[in-house]
């Protein structure tokens, strides 16, 4: 029971210094886009952060301005699969009308 006991107060020993070594370590970095924005919301117009922002920061977060342009190869690739289904459709359009005649 001793031994028990002994093993008890050494857990819970070593569980109170582990708790303490975290509260100790900085913070992990925020994960989700929502955590973020929570852990960089300004508060003022005096914030420093506020002048380092540029219009590229957001650049990955829209849809470019202008017409979306493919890739040669996917270009390539969209314009051979709609000739095989313009193909398809006329080789059927064709055998609907020979079973009609």
């Amino acid at each position: 029971m001793l031994d028990s006991l002994a093993a008890h107060s050494s857990d819970s020993s070593s569980l109170a210094s582990l708790s303490s070594d975290l509260y100790d370590s900085p913070p992990s970095p925020p994960t989700t886009l929502k955590d973020q924005v929570q852990a960089s919301k300004v508060t003022s117009d005096n914030d420093p952060r506020i002048d380092e922002v540029c219009d590229k920061d957001f650049n990955v977060y829209f849809v470019p301005s202008g017409p979306l342009t493919l890739e040669d190869a996917d270009r390539r690739a969209m314009e051979e699969t709609q000739c095989k289904q313009r193909e398809w459709a006329e080789k059927s359009q064709r055998s609907m009308q020979l079973k009609v005649c």
